[in-house]
């Protein structure tokens, strides 16, 4: 069953992603993480970028094809990693974190 569970998360990550990609234009993304502002593209990327990861949790693994289609829409190389490494954060990990420790 976990197999069943992982091939899930994936393809929920690919629909959203693929959505995503085919729906919001790149000019969206490219005003979102101010791609064309040089330094302020690098420091915005690493703040926005887990504020976006929360907002569409998918899974860690279904989360990697929404950080290509980000990262295809000007995001920086800090604003994927946060990205990515945001799921860490979201309520119900952090729940399930909470259950375990204590």
């Amino acid at each position: 069953m976990e197999w069943a569970a992982v091939i899930r998360d994936i393809v929920g990550g690919l629909l959203i992603a693929g959505a995503l990609a085919a729906w919001v234009p790149n000019s969206f993304w490219q005003g979102l993480f101010f791609s064309k502002e040089g330094l302020a593209a690098q420091v915005w990327g690493p703040i926005v970028g887990p504020i976006v990861s929360m907002a569409s949790f998918v899974c860690s693994i279904g989360n990697v094809p929404l950080a290509a289609v980000l990262w295809n829409g000007g995001i920086s190389f800090g604003g994927v990693i946060s990205f990515i490494f945001a799921d860490l954060l979201i309520l119900p990990i952090l729940n399930i974190y909470r259950k375990y420790t204590d």
